[in-house]
């Protein structure tokens, strides 16, 4: 049974009613189109992070050499990388994982607390760097982060140095797209670093970390990162502090961004540690990544609507990812719609752009994205043109899906716009912008709420 409501909450009702249409319309008429101008995220394509694979660790650690990815693609490791190497590394654990029995150098000294003289053993400070990462990535609750464990503390049988530098690896983890970019990404947290003035030897030894990012079908290397030292490369050197008071320093490392191409389908990882020497050197592994950072296109008139025989800007503004790596090598052509012409010769800030036109229809570009960490206006760029048209009616540009009608078509290494729209004639008939995602949201809870208010109306009539 049903209460119609009171009329105190019906105006109240109806207040909020106009409220949210008077909101709604406000954020439709300022909804930006999507990215310009404003780097966003990439799309993450696959993410290691020895929570989602199998098998899991929990209570009791789990060694590499078992575990495979959520694709069941499995990984190797060079030798002493292993847990069999008596290093206390190769393991996969969290804060509440219990020290592996068959692993002597877990359970052994593994450096020292605080800036004392105490130490202790090697497997306390691994779940320490498992509570930090954690922290550090998404705040997680202590028990809750999975890493990979890479100590070099020897027990009985162990070496002084390890031979073989691969950490980690798999050769085909995810499918790509040509004429995307991608990247990998790697977590490492460290402890026991030339930066701590309690270290208990004059000569120490710190972590050389790479990422590669590999063909799947051939190994062979794609792109590479620049040597990272977590010891240096920590920002706010340290992150934390371990249980015991000793300093964790943190940082994420990255390759630069490769433009896929059809020959390859898929791509693999690889990371390295070329400090061999297993006197401190001591290492957690979390949260790898393949990501998709191709910048976006998108496009915009001057104007809703000219006159015939008047002109309009047409403007391309392409936008990086939020890694704001440099991307090398994309390239665009375009079009014109039938019925519009272009007027003079198309400008671009673009990095090193080259526009070759195509008569009065259109043009290709071909240049590259600067890296923009230390110069945010470098993130997005822009290619103008001047269009006009004698043929009253209305244009549509945007990326081309029939063969021959106008608009852009060979993007590489760009992510293609919505369509952008020119009336030409009577500026009273200006065709309504195109909604885009944010908006089309936003009109439907319009919608909702007006069905809720409507019910609410037929239910007091009965």
């Amino acid at each position: 049974m049903f209460t119609a409501p009171s009329a105190l909450c019906r105006a109240g009702m109806k207040r909020a009613f106009f409220t949210l249409v008077f909101t709604l319309a406000a954020a439709f008429q300022a909804a930006p189109s999507m990215a310009q101008g404003a780097p966003q995220p990439g799309t993450q394509v696959w993410l290691e992070d020895f929570s989602s694979g199998s098998p899991l660790a929990g209570s009791t650690a789990v060694n590499i050499e078992a575990y495979s990815d959520v694709n069941s693609v499995p990984y190797t490791v060079g030798t002493g990388w292993d847990s069999a190497a008596n290093e206390c590394n190769g393991w996969i654990l969290n804060s509440g994982t219990a020290i592996p029995g068959t692993d002597s150098g877990c359970g052994i000294n593994g450096g020292r607390t605080g800036t004392g003289t105490n130490t202790q053993i090697a497997w306390l400070f691994l779940r320490d760097m498992a509570d930090a990462l954690g922290k550090y990535q998404d705040n997680m609750p202590a028990g809750t982060n999975n890493v990979l464990a890479s100590m070099t503390n020897p027990g009985p049988g162990g070496a002084a140095t390890i031979p073989n530098p691969v950490q980690i690896q798999a050769d085909s983890v995810a499918p790509v797209t040509a004429g995307h970019y991608y990247m990998a990404t790697t977590d490492f947290a460290e402890i026991h670093c030339n930066n701590d003035t309690y270290k208990p030897v004059p000569i120490w030894y710190e972590a050389a970390e790479t990422i590669f990012l590999l063909n799947g079908a051939t190994q062979a290397t794609l792109v590479q990162s620049p040597l990272i030292k977590p010891c240096d490369d920590a920002p706010g050197n340290p992150y934390v502090t371990t249980s015991v008071g000793t300093p964790v320093y943190i940082t994420r490392g990255a390759t630069p961004a490769w433009l896929a191409t059809g020959g390859v389908s898929t791509v693999g990882i690889k990371i390295t540690n070329d400090t061999a020497a297993t006197i401190a050197n001591d290492v957690a592994i979390d949260r790898l990544r393949i990501i998709d950072v191709t910048p976006h296109l998108s496009e915009a008139f001057d104007q809703a609507s000219i006159p015939v025989g008047g002109t309009a800007t047409l403007t391309f503004t392409i936008t990086n990812t939020d890694d704001l790596l440099a991307k090398d090598g994309w390239s665009m052509t375009e079009t014109l719609p039938a019925g519009l012409t272009m007027v003079g010769t198309p400008t671009t800030t673009c990095t090193n752009g080259v526009v070759t036109t195509s008569g009065a229809a259109g043009f290709t570009v071909t240049a590259d994205m600067e890296d923009a960490h230390a110069d945010l206006s470098k993130a997005s760029c822009t290619i103008t043109m001047v269009v006009t048209s004698s043929t009253d009616g209305t244009y549509t540009n945007g990326e081309e899906i029939t063969p021959g009608t106008g608009g852009i078509t060979g993007l590489n290494g760009l992510l293609p716009p919505s369509p952008a729209r020119l009336r030409v004639g009577n500026a009273a008939s200006a065709p309504v912008p195109a909604l885009d995602p944010k908006a089309l949201g936003l009109l439907a809870a319009l919608l909702a709420l007006a069905f809720f208010l409507s019910r609410a109306r037929g239910r007091r009539k009965l």
